[in-house]
């Protein structure tokens, strides 16, 4: 039976890969979707499927779901090597407790993630490494890019090489020209900023996964930016999602330390030192707070 790999869709419609296929990419319809609603899944953007080719003009029809090694179900996507988050230092202008929010979701459900900031042909040079330093103390590998005309591109393609990379940020960062910048595909609609915002509007509408190289290829889907606290049960939790607490907490005096009020606390020892950035620790106990006071 033939595999392939889903990178489109459209409501019932996938479009996918096929492997050791003449025709390369076929579009094929899951006829099947009866069966996989009885089984609760539905093919998803990035999942690995076995297809059977329709009869005459009839499209194919995926037969069965490989394994996923993760999903995501807002938006729906398998198969996830890691996430590019694409943020700005100039209209729109980042927010950092919201990136800070987007970062504790990915770490609490284990994707690798890659800080981008774009369009620093525009930033101010001492905000851009004040940034850059701030994120690289957390640990993430943090890039600083031109989207528009390719400067500092190279090595976030190394970076994103041989893996199926979710793209994560605000409107109006460049997400779109990045992705048309990485993929060589003219057809990526470009929004443009709102004037009374100064954010950018969605340009993305159908889901779809970008070919940037050899087994590389990069997501982009609407609303990626919006993910919520829901996954943490409990604010402790929050500690965790941050991996320069995670490096500190062991040298806490007291083992359940929160990092707060407590003395001889080793993470306040290293915002104090340098060793994790202020403004970091400023969102854990924002977030903490969050989790802590809703209902």
């Amino acid at each position: 039976m033939p595999q392939g790999h889903i990178i489109s869709s459209e409501k019932d419609r996938y479009e996918i890969v096929a492997e050791g296929n003449e025709e390369g990419i076929v579009s094929l319809f899951a006829k099947g979707r009866g069966v996989f609603r009885d089984k609760s899944i539905r093919p998803m953007i990035g999942d690995y499927v076995i297809w059977t080719k329709g009869e005459q003009d009839e499209e194919a029809t995926i037969t069965e779901i490989l394994p996923r090694k993760n999903s995501l179900l807002r938006p729906p996507v398998a198969n996830v090597d890691q996430v590019l988050v694409v943020e700005t230092l100039v209209e729109p202008m980042v927010n950092a407790l919201q990136l800070d929010k987007l970062l504790v979701v990915l770490e609490k459900r284990r994707f690798p993630v890659l800080l981008c900031f774009n369009k620093m042909d525009r930033t101010d040079e001492s905000l851009r490494d004040a940034w850059i330093k701030r994120y690289r103390l957390a640990g993430y590998p943090v890039f600083s890019i031109n989207a528009m005309d390719g400067s500092g591109v190279p090595p976030l393609e190394e970076a994103l090489a041989g893996k199926l990379t979710a793209i994560a940020g605000p409107s109006g960062a460049g997400k779109s020209t990045l992705i048309r910048r990485l993929s060589g595909e003219d057809s990526i609609v470009i929004g443009s900023l709102s004037a009374k915002t100064a954010r950018g509007k969605q340009t993305t509408r159908t889901s779809r996964l970008f070919h940037i190289g050899e087994e590389a290829y990069i997501f982009d889907t609407p609303g990626f930016s919006s993910l919520d606290l829901r996954d943490f049960a409990s604010p402790a939790e929050v500690g965790e999602a941050f991996p320069e607490i995670c490096r500190y907490k062991a040298m806490c005096r007291f083992r359940n330390c929160t990092h707060r009020k407590e003395p001889h606390c080793a993470v306040k020892e290293a915002v104090e030192s340098g060793n994790m950035a202020p403004e970091r620790y400023a969102s854990y106990l924002a977030l903490y707070a969050e989790i802590e006071n809703r209902s």
